[in-house]
């Protein structure tokens, strides 16, 4: 968990933004990167990660907080999740959500 909020976190920092800035464009942009990190560009899985692109806001944020809750198959994800507060989750559904 340690690892995933520092990664974040300097996701943030590297865009200029403060941590708390949850609502900008550039912040949603920034969390997002986290997850293309495996779920491939834009969320288009090259492999065996699942592809994340075209998913609803809806359903990602519900997989992101049944993760973070350990509700759901436990992968990397529940640990990830755990780093994420609703309002990051909710940025980062609407923002892959988005991209089709």
């Amino acid at each position: 968990m340690r690892r995933a909020r520092g990664f974040i976190i300097a996701a943030l920092l590297a865009t200029g933004l403060p941590v708390g800035a949850t609502e900008s464009p550039r912040a949603a942009e920034a969390l997002a990167f986290n997850c293309f990190t495996c779920h491939g560009t834009d969320g288009r899985s090259p492999g065996a990660m699942p592809g994340i692109n075209g998913k609803s806001a809806t359903y990602l944020r519900s997989k992101l907080r049944a993760f973070r809750a350990g509700e759901d198959e436990p992968t990397i994800m529940n640990r990830i999740a755990r780093a994420y507060s609703d309002a990051q989750i909710d940025l980062i559904a609407r923002y892959i959500a988005g991209l089709h």
